[in-house]
């Protein structure tokens, strides 16, 4: 009886020690496949950088890096409508993002919905924090103004 208690504990704490090193493993998985896939990503490997940020997505749906980063890939690809999708996500999931701002709404401006585009331009113009809304000002407000 003594003996059936010893191994009850030690199984009991092999698993414990697998429930909590999983835990930690699941949140280094998603680091490396996150910096491998902008290492792709900057070598111009946009395949298998988009394999692995899927794969950082299968641990962390809402990380908002990875569906911007996947964007920049579609956008890359020119797959238009598949980066916008991955924009917005992204922008759903970190709405303080400006850069990602300043790309919905060049994305808004060429598709022709300026109001979307106007939107966009705002928010980053009021936005002290960041040279982004000079750059916006300067940048958007010509070709809005033209439209």
């Amino acid at each position: 009886m003594l003996r059936l208690s010893v191994t009850r504990k030690i199984s009991i704490l092999l698993l414990l020690t697998l429930v909590l090193t999983s835990c930690g493993g699941a949140e280094g998985r998603k680091a490396k496949y996150l910096e491998r896939g902008k290492t792709y990503l900057t070598e111009q490997n946009y395949d298998k950088a988009a394999v692995e940020l899927k794969n950082v997505l299968q641990i962390d749906p809402k990380n908002a890096e990875a569906y911007y980063l996947i964007g920049q890939i579609q956008e890359k690809k020119q797959n238009y409508q598949e980066a916008f999708g991955y924009y917005l996500k992204s922008l759903e999931l970190n709405p303080d993002n400006l850069a990602l701002r300043s790309t919905l709404g060049r994305f808004y401006l060429l598709s022709g919905n300026i109001a979307k585009a106007q939107e966009m331009h705002e928010k980053l113009r009021h936005d002290p924090s960041t040279l982004l809304a000079a750059r916006a000002d300067e940048k958007l407000r010509p070709l809005i103004d033209l439209l």
